[in-house]
């Protein structure tokens, strides 16, 4: 399997294909919501342009499963905690990562 390139991280998953249409950083914006609210859908379109311009690699799984995986850095970690605390919602640093994260610790931001 190739590996995906991110401008900060090297993923390797052997269980899961990973697209790079699902690695952060797309060109175009996804907005869907579970309700489609304009309120949902500005807050999702917030929190993808915050990851993009603090230039933290994320994968994208709100189609599959409803969750935004954005890879631990000890340098984002304060940001990211007050940028969610500000948006009031909880985000889970999930130490031991996901199949997703090929087992990099990341935070798990729930879309659903």
């Amino acid at each position: 399997m190739t590996p995906i390139h991110s401008q900060k991280a090297l993923l390797k998953d052997d269980q899961l294909t990973l697209f790079s249409s699902q690695i952060g950083h797309r060109s175009e914006p996804l907005l869907k919501a579970p309700n489609g609210s304009a309120e949902n859908r500005l807050k999702i379109e917030s929190i993808i342009q915050y990851l993009k311009a603090e230039d933290i690699t994320f994968i994208d799984k709100r189609e599959q499963s409803g969750i935004v995986w954005a890879l631990y850095s000890e340098g984002a970690k304060s940001k990211m905690e007050s940028f969610f605390k500000k948006m009031d919602m909880t985000i889970v640093l999930e130490k031991r990562g996901s199949t997703s994260t090929g087992n990099k610790p990341a935070w798990r931001i729930m879309i659903k």
